[in-house]
């Protein structure tokens, strides 16, 4: 499944963007394109961490698509918190390097294009 997300998300707007997803439904991939979305704090943040956990409860993988660099680097700030997620990417071509979410953990200064799980290669 694919979800197509535009505006900000942020505290006023995690519950609707909660119930946009049908984890129980869903495939066992699922892709989340960010080109549109804006993450504007870490209630964002918390909602991502959330709804990968869920999937990934349900044996299902939860991948991010189109992130900006700039959400990249928000996101990165969460350290850790990010380990449900089986993907991320940013839009912007700076480096052709697939490093792995530890990899990411390190100060990278967002030059990553693709992170992976490790577990889920």
């Amino acid at each position: 499944a694919v979800y197509e997300i535009e505006g900000p998300l942020f505290f006023a707007s995690v519950r609707t963007f909660q119930d946009l997803f049908d984890v129980a439904g869903d495939p066992d991939d699922v892709e989340i394109h960010c080109s549109a979305m804006s993450i504007m704090d870490y209630s964002a943040t918390e909602a991502i961490v959330k709804l990968a956990a869920e999937y990934a409860e349900n044996g299902k993988r939860l991948h991010l698509k189109f992130l900006s660099e700039e959400h990249h680097r928000f996101l990165k700030k969460g350290r850790g918190m990010l380990d449900s997620l089986a993907s991320w990417e940013t839009t912007a071509v700076v480096s052709s390097k697939e490093e792995s979410l530890d990899d990411m953990r390190k100060d990278t200064a967002g030059e990553i294009l693709h992170m992976m799980s490790p577990d889920r290669a």
